[in-house]
């Protein structure tokens, strides 16, 4: 199976995994005051005090920091982790990196 554009191997799928989850931490620490040390992969959106309403406008942020367009946010993200998996699809789509 052919990798993504602009991933080389699953090495540079993982460095962009740590830093879309090191900017998702960034925006909820800024946005929602939620301490970095509380937001793992297996974190709950909802225990993070994060509702649908709030999941959308904290999309918008994201969307701003990120320079990307996050559509159709699917209904099915519960963690962090899917998240960050969902925001890594549109990255990789779109070719967007994160700047240093």
């Amino acid at each position: 199976m052919q990798e993504p554009a602009g991933v080389v191997d699953g090495e540079s799928t993982e460095t962009q995994t740590a830093d879309t989850l090191s900017k998702v931490r960034a925006l909820l620490q800024e946005r929602y005051g939620i301490d970095e040390n509380q937001v793992e992969m297996a974190t709950e959106l909802t225990a993070l005090g994060l509702d649908s309403l709030s999941l959308v406008e904290y999309a918008f942020d994201l969307e701003t920091s990120l320079q990307i367009s996050l559509t159709d946010l699917p209904h099915e993200l519960t963690t962090i982790g899917d998240l960050v998996r969902y925001v890594d699809q549109v990255r990789r789509r779109t070719g967007t990196q994160l700047a240093a």
